[in-house]
């Protein structure tokens, strides 16, 4: 990984493709699904539903050959200028071998953001196809009465051009106990616990490179 390819800033009128590389929507949760969905076109977007997004079956929104297929489609498709899979899930790992990393080191850059097992994804793209990535809040998280601002940064982040900087300041509070989106598809982070910093691993000394984000499970294995 040479260098890092930063994908062109989102701009009002810019597609947005929506697809589920792990987990699928399903039906009793796509009332909080279409609350998302109109939010970024209420910003300006154009939504692309993706065929592997509104099922789940086996924790998965189609096969993984079809996962790929259309994720692959989408991130090699220049009307297309972010790609957002609506939350993470368990099985993004099926995927890697059927990804083109070649193909993608010569596709113009799309932005792909989440975390959880969309890390999974995130991190292969952007150590083996040298893309920049965001790792940060889902899109099933951005309700349009989600007011967190480490929330709110993550669409601003899309925003960034050339030169620009974006400074990301610690949470001061996080959410222990949430509400299923099926019953609640208007609940918005309830952020009661106070966030605390602890040290794992390095105790002393300094170490320089890149800094690439992720989920911890992902990350370490």
């Amino acid at each position: 990984m040479s260098r890092i390819m930063y994908p062109s800033p989102l701009t009002k009128g810019d597609k947005i493709a929506i697809t589920a590389p792990s987990s699928g929507v399903p039906t009793k949760v796509h009332e909080r699904l279409d609350k998302v969905l109109n939010f970024l076109r209420l910003q300006g977007f154009e939504v692309v539903e993706g065929n592997c997004l509104r099922e789940n079956h086996q924790h998965v929104s189609a096969s993984a050959e079809k996962r790929a297929e259309e994720l692959m489609s989408f991130l090699t498709d220049d009307s297309i200028s972010a790609v957002m899979p609506p939350w993470g899930g368990e099985f993004a790992m099926d995927l890697l071998p059927l990804l083109d990393f070649e193909k993608l080191k010569n596709t113009r850059p799309k932005w792909i953001s989440g975390y959880s097992d969309t890390s999974t994804i995130l991190t292969a793209i952007t150590t083996l196809a040298g893309w920049a990535t965001l790792h940060g809040t889902t899109l099933m998280e951005r309700h349009p009465n989600q007011e967190d601002d480490l929330s709110q940064s993550m669409m601003f982040a899309h925003t960034l051009k050339a030169g620009d900087s974006i400074l990301l300041q610690a949470s001061t509070h996080y959410q222990k106990q949430g509400k299923p989106f099926a019953e609640y598809p208007d609940w918005t982070f309830n952020l009661t616990e106070k966030t605390q910093w602890k040290r794992t691993g390095l105790k002393h000394g300094a170490f320089s490179g890149r800094l690439i984000g992720g989920c911890f499970d992902i990350m370490l294995t």
